[in-house]
């Protein structure tokens, strides 16, 4: 999958936004609606809806291969909990003596009756929808909030729509709209039943609102100057002058790094060809007939650095044939 830049928030690069996103979204938007939702028809729309929400979140990050750490699998550990307790409250094989008094009274009575922990057994579907639609839901948002640019696209949704939500409720408190709610004089409470539940809806989004407006101001790398050669690439393509040819990476690390970051296999360099030795000219003659240049050196495993096809037996002949004209000149000069 491709990985964009998105601006605006610390130099993250996300994933696309995608119908999971705006689903989610969609879901945030809707659950306050209802009165939040407390009603039986409202409330199991929002559970259906939060669960085809969790099923399309996990079809599309399913190629991201999501790891959960342990902390994660902690609190999902956790939250199990209640649920199999809600559910052991409804059963008849715990202990008689955890059982409510009111069990007691009823068999004393004379009346058919199981000692429960729970005195209505069939009322633990609605307690167990609730714990499992959070459930639901905080895996999709989980799941969605692992890329950077995409969690911060959601706080900016949910931060809109909380605004959103404000502004209705002053407008509610201003012109007494009544389509919604008829007790609107009890406090601002926009669409929502208690006050309270309002109030910590609107914390929320404003501690959001915060962290999306200090994020650029507290990170590293608003306050670190540009480099010059990025602030001479910035004059250069704000003027349209060409760059200069950039030079070759010649260390191997940052080779390699570069190719790594470019998504190609590193290749190795070409071995730049050795320069030939250079041969000092000969001096004049001295009468010996001999040459005074500067003898090759043979190379080990034949040829030389000049790129000839010089032997090691070819050399060393040369070499011999030298050193008996030498000694025969000897000779000769001393009447030898």
């Amino acid at each position: 999958m491709t990985l964009k830049q998105k601006p605006g928030f610390a130099g993250a690069r996300s994933r696309p936004f995608g119908l999971a996103g705006w689903l989610a979204l969609a879901l945030l938007a809707w659950a306050p609606l209802p009165y939040g939702s407390i009603e039986p028809l409202p409330l199991a729309l929002l559970a259906v809806a939060t669960g085809l929400v969790l099923i399309v979140v996990a079809a599309a990050t399913w190629r991201e291969r999501p790891t959960f750490p342990w902390p994660v699998w902690l609190c999902l550990a956790l939250f199990l909990v209640p649920l199999a307790w809600g559910w052991l409250q409804t059963r008849t094989f715990l202990p008689a003596g955890w059982g409510h008094p009111f069990w007691r009274v009823a068999l004393e009575a004379g009346l058919p009756a199981s000692p429960r922990v729970s005195l209505a057994d069939d009322l633990w579907v609605e307690p167990w929808l609730r714990l499992a639609m959070g459930l639901a839901a905080f895996a999709a948002f989980f799941l969605l909030g692992r890329d950077r640019g995409r969690a911060a696209r959601l706080a900016g949704g949910f931060v809109a729509i909380a605004t959103g939500y404000a502004v209705f409720g002053l407008g509610q408190q201003a012109f007494g709209f009544t389509f919604l709610r008829q007790d609107w004089q009890q406090g601002l409470t926009s669409t929502f039943i208690n006050r309270n539940h309002f109030a910590l809806y609107l914390n929320m989004a404003a501690l959001l609102a915060l962290c999306l407006l200090l994020d650029p101001l507290l990170r590293p790398a608003a306050r670190v100057p540009p480099l010059p050669a990025a602030a001479g690439r910035k004059r250069r393509r704000a003027s349209g002058a060409k760059a200069p040819p950039r030079s070759r990476l010649r260390r191997p690390a940052r080779r390699l790094a570069r190719h790594a970051l470019q998504g190609r296999p590193a290749q190795p360099r070409p071995r730049r060809a050795r320069r030939p030795l250079r041969r000092h000219a000969s001096r004049p003659d001295q009468g010996d007939g001999l040459p005074r240049g500067r003898p090759r050196r043979a190379r080990p495993g034949g040829g030389s650095r000049s790129g000839s096809s010089a032997t090691p037996s070819s050399t060393a002949s040369r070499t011999s044939a030298a050193r008996r004209a030498s000694r025969a000149q000897g000779d000769s000069r001393f009447g030898g």
